[in-house]
């Protein structure tokens, strides 16, 4: 029984190291992929705050899928929808950034995926 109880551990460990590295390997794709110099000059200090919050959600996840990806985006949307210096324009241009990074985020949750069978 004890063996059980470790490997069961041992694979939430791997769970949330996964997610960790997912969630690093996305932020650092949006500032310094193909396009992060671009996005680097359009980011203002409530989107980086946004991304890191977005960051959190996906380490949260206990597997990452469209769905639950799809609703992290529209809470961190929403929440920052709410403050008096963000306009509706900006709100649409982070949902969208958010949501063009989900290809290669899918794509590295299947490589740690394997790695982990």
């Amino acid at each position: 029984m004890a063996k059980k109880t470790e490997k069961k551990s041992m694979f939430g460990a791997g769970l949330m190291a996964g997610a960790g590295v997912i969630a690093a390997i996305a932020g650092g794709y949006l500032l310094y992929g193909p396009e992060g110099k671009n996005n680097r000059k359009q980011v203002k200090s409530w989107m980086i705050k946004a991304r890191g919050d977005m960051l959190s959600e996906i380490e949260k996840m206990k597997d990452v899928s469209k769905d639950k990806y799809e609703e992290a985006v529209a809470k961190i949307t929403t929440k920052y929808a709410k403050l008096k210096d963000v306009g509706e324009q900006d709100i649409d241009m982070l949902k969208k950034d958010l949501m063009k990074y989900w290809k290669h985020i899918q794509a590295d949750a299947k490589v740690l995926a394997g790695k982990k069978k």
